[in-house]
């Protein structure tokens, strides 16, 4: 049985958007929303993690260097230059 063009697209889709993959293969059901939601769980933690760490480098400068780098020279350095600031107009 040789590959049509609809095979190539399910195998397109399931390769690059798995939930369309599933939808044109087993149509709008309990596999569909299976698929949806363990391609959101799957993702979503990273997205999340990004966006915590790009909160706290604009807001808390030393807890986005934290996060992103360890406890380290660099964590140190930030602290100081944020605080300078602080102690001049004291």
């Amino acid at each position: 049985m040789p590959f049509t063009t609809s095979d190539l697209c399910k195998i397109f889709f399931a390769i690059f958007v798995p939930p369309i993959g599933v939808f044109l293969e087993r149509g709008c059901g309990a596999d569909l929303l299976i698929n949806i939601v363990l391609l959101i769980t799957t993702t979503m933690p990273f997205t999340t993690s990004d966006i915590c760490k790009i909160f706290f480098a604009i807001f808390i400068p030393p807890i986005g260097v934290f996060l992103e780098r360890g406890c380290g020279a660099d964590l140190l350095i930030n602290i100081v230059l944020v605080r300078i600031p602080f102690l001049i107009m004291q």
